[in-house]
């Protein structure tokens, strides 16, 4: 089963002595996942913070063989905009990565059910 999801919230105050903005955040998210058996998912997550001038970018594969037993392995990149390394023709120049993470979890239950 394949299920997508797209979230777009935006958040804004502004100040009742002067009617200035004080900030405007916007959050787009963009989740994407497949079931592929009733033991395996697979998911890559997308997120962008417009205030931060954040984005993530996420991916996640699963693997549920038994009640208690899980393997996950995931990667995750945040991303930043730097208006400085911009260059005009190239829109996504400002962008550079932060760093870069990716993991393995491995998970077994010891013990019989009660």
């Amino acid at each position: 089963a394949l299920r997508v999801v797209l979230e777009w919230s935006r958040s804004l105050l502004v100040r009742d002595d002067t009617e200035r903005v004080a900030y405007d955040q916007r959050l787009l998210t963009a989740r994407t996942s497949y079931q592929f058996s009733r033991a395996v998912f697979a998911r890559l997550r997308a997120s962008y913070d417009s205030l931060a001038g954040r984005a993530l970018v996420e991916a996640l594969v699963a693997w549920t063989p038994t009640p208690g037993t899980a393997v996950y392995l995931g990667y995750e990149e945040p991303q930043i905009r730097d208006p400085r390394r911009f260059r005009p023709g190239d829109p996504l120049s400002a962008w550079g990565a932060l760093g870069r993470t990716s993991f393995l979890k491995v998970s077994y239950r010891f013990g019989r059910d009660l």
